[in-house]
């Protein structure tokens, strides 16, 4: 028999915690303002304005503001990720990459596949559909598809408030250095804050050294292999009121490294080589090609007025020559070959193998993360617009901006591995020549529909810098540009450094990333008179069922 004391006795802990949770949270003095298990910026306390209050923005702000500032939510992120991992023990899947854990394999293991949904016999939908009614022109309307203007998007426009500046941010959240060397760590101090101040946690294990210039050099000191101790940046603001940020340091003893030129393959299948972390792809089979094959040639049944163009990005494992590797190693120039050789001629297939191979010398992936960088993703850019008849922008001809020179990426956690951790990349980008205008629908991620007049945040320090990361649905409208010239990019986010490059030549970009959104693109866009309609996934994503059913829902 249940006792009610002991239920009241029950109820009352629950809520205890739950309030004190949520006063702890309210209350926290000194709210993070970056994660670093992201990589991104975290959300700010919006500024107030009546239109954002009627038209619910502003408290969808605060909303996402405190969501993304919870106590702790960096360790939950990264608990969340570890959690995932624990789940499979052949592999684990972080949204847009599968990572092989067996460095041999080229198959998937098995158990690891169910069967892929078989497309009905063809029928031209132009004399089954009904007609949809045209939704009439709303001159006030800036997102309206027969606005002049081009400011094509979305509907339901959400402008976003005008993000206040932070008090502080540091060019890094964390650190690793060997005893007997330094780091450089610099602070960026908000509008209206000053008097900045550092310290060190534990002086045993690093010691730091103020500039001149907002930055401090970091000095490992400590005796023990990963001791640890904060970096803690401290300003005011004109009240006198005190913010500070802290940057944790690891410091490790000197070991003896392995030669650069032989590769330390990690028991996920991941390796180390040359100064670098790679990840694999694996070839699905020839039945699997066929049959995204015929997707794809559905897809061109379907717009016959667009020329569907299929571009597989191949991982970093492209570039390396060392036969000794190559021998251990998946093969993904065959892997591009066998794929291209079941495309029937209805679709365009932009086999990269060559072109990233000869400019494999160049800077053409990072180091600690998995996508490729601008440079790279230039290059199928390139092999994209040449194979439409286009000339391409020469690459000379972009503004480079360095957005970040100490980035650490996505393989520091996938591969678990601390080296990755000093595997330092840059994040350039090469501007557009031309301006756009860009509109971003992504109620999950922005809680409405943005507005920018750029497609690269040059004010971003990571990836996301490129299309503002991975958003679900984003239009793009290049005023200068002929605007019946139309594409569709359906991607990963190795999409994200290409789509900028078609500001070169497209009027009107359309780009759909189908992990967040679930749109029947035939419908929406059908009438949008498409030249073009390009597959940019990753290599380990062209050979996943996980993505055929993307593909496939999209028009079933």
């Amino acid at each position: 028999m249940k006792s009610p004391l002991i239920d009241k006795i029950a109820l009352f802990l629950v809520a205890a915690v739950l309030l004190t949770l949520a006063a702890v949270n309210l209350c926290q003095p000194n709210r993070p303002t970056v994660s670093e298990a992201e990589n991104r910026k975290l959300a700010t306390w919006p500024e107030f304005s009546l239109s954002a209050m009627l038209d619910g923005s502003y408290f969808s702000d605060i909303a996402a503001y405190f969501s993304d500032t919870f106590i702790a939510r960096d360790g939950m992120v990264t608990l969340s990720k570890r959690m995932d991992l624990w789940k499979s023990l052949s592999l684990f899947y972080e949204r847009e990459m599968t990572i092989i854990m067996d460095p041999n394999a080229t198959q998937p293991p098995n158990g690891t596949e169910d069967t892929l949904p078989t497309l009905p016999p063809w029928t031209d939908p132009s004399t089954t559909l009904p007609t949809i009614p045209t939704k009439p022109t709303d001159p006030t309307d800036p997102t309206d598809p027969t606005d002049p203007t081009g400011t094509t998007g979305p509907t339901n426009p959400v402008v976003k408030p005008t993000e206040p500046e932070i008090p502080l941010l540091l060019d890094q959240m964390s650190m690793n250095i060997t005893v007997g060397t330094s780091q450089t760590l610099t602070a960026t101090l908000g509008k209206g804050f000053s008097n900045l101040t550092w310290s060190s946690s534990n002086t045993n294990v690093a010691t730091v050294t103020v500039n001149s210039d907002n930055s401090v050099t970091v000095n490992a000191v400590a005796d023990k292999d990963q001791a640890t101790a904060d970096i803690i940046a401290t300003v005011t603001d004109a009240n006198g009121q005190r913010f500070t940020l802290s940057c944790k340091v690891t410091v490790n003893v000197p070991q003896i490294e392995k030669p650069d030129n032989v590769a330390d393959f990690l028991p996920n299948g991941m390796f180390i080589y040359n100064g670098a972390a790679y990840s694999q792809s694996y070839y699905g089979g020839d039945s699997k090609s066929q049959s995204f094959a015929t997707l794809y040639d559905r897809y061109a049944k379907l717009f016959p007025s667009a020329q569907i163009s299929v571009i597989p990005a191949p991982m970093a494992t492209i570039t390396i020559s060392d036969p000794s590797i190559l021998a251990k190693i998946s093969d993904e120039g065959n892997i591009l070959d066998k794929m291209e050789s079941f495309m029937p001629d209805s679709v365009n297939f932009v086999n990269l193998k060559n072109i990233l191979r000869e400019h494999a010398d160049e800077y053409l992936y990072f180091k600690s993360d998995h996508h490729w960088t601008h440079r790279g993703a230039y290059y199928a850019y390139y092999a994209f617009a040449t194979s439409r008849g286009m000339t391409p922008t020469p690459i000379t001809e972009f503004e480079v901006k360095v957005l970040n020179k100490k980035y650490i990426g996505s393989m520091a956690s996938y591969t678990g591995d601390e080296r990755v951790k000093s595997f330092y990349d840059t994040i350039e980008a090469y501007m557009p020549t031309k301006s756009c205008k860009m509109t971003i629908n992504d109620p999950d991620r922005w809680g409405g529909i943005v507005y920018r007049n750029y497609c690269i945040a040059t004010n971003y320090t990571s990836y996301l810098a490129f299309l503002m990361g991975d958003n679900a649905y984003t239009v793009i409208n290049v005023p200068s540009n002929p605007q019946d010239k139309s594409i569709l990019v359906v991607k990963d986010s190795f999409g994200n450094t290409f789509v900028p490059y078609l500001t070169e030549h497209y009027g009107n970009i359309y780009v759909v990333d189908p992990r967040y959104v679930s749109m029947d693109l035939y419908e929406e866009f059908k009438d949008k008179n498409l030249t073009d309609i390009v597959f940019l996934i990753n290599l380990q994503s062209a050979a996943n069922n996980a993505w055929y059913k993307y593909f496939y829902n999209a028009i079933a």
